[in-house]
């Protein structure tokens, strides 16, 4: 049980983190690139209103849905996924 001196933690004050999310960077990219998210959502066989929801961080990206974008758009995960910002992390 917390201490009656202890301050409460108030999660609606905790920023986020300064490093974009992975469903940001593919969002971007997506953008910058002229996709539209109908077209690869097709490509990659998930349901178009479930990418939606990826892609406006309403629903996790998992590692399988993320391998299936790459493989749609032909890239490597590593575009989207810093390797050397998470190994900062620990």
């Amino acid at each position: 049980m917390a201490n009656k001196n202890q301050e409460k933690l108030d999660f609606t004050t905790v920023k986020r983190s300064k490093c974009m999310q992975v469903y940001e960077k593919v969002r971007n990219y997506l953008k910058e690139n002229g996709y539209k998210q109908t077209a690869i959502a097709q490509k990659t066989g998930i349901n178009r209103t479930t990418f939606s929801a990826i892609m406006n961080g309403k629903r996790t990206l998992y590692a399988d849905d993320l391998r299936a974008i790459c493989i749609a758009l032909n890239v490597s995960p590593e575009l989207f996924i810093d390797m050397n910002e998470n190994a900062n992390k620990n």
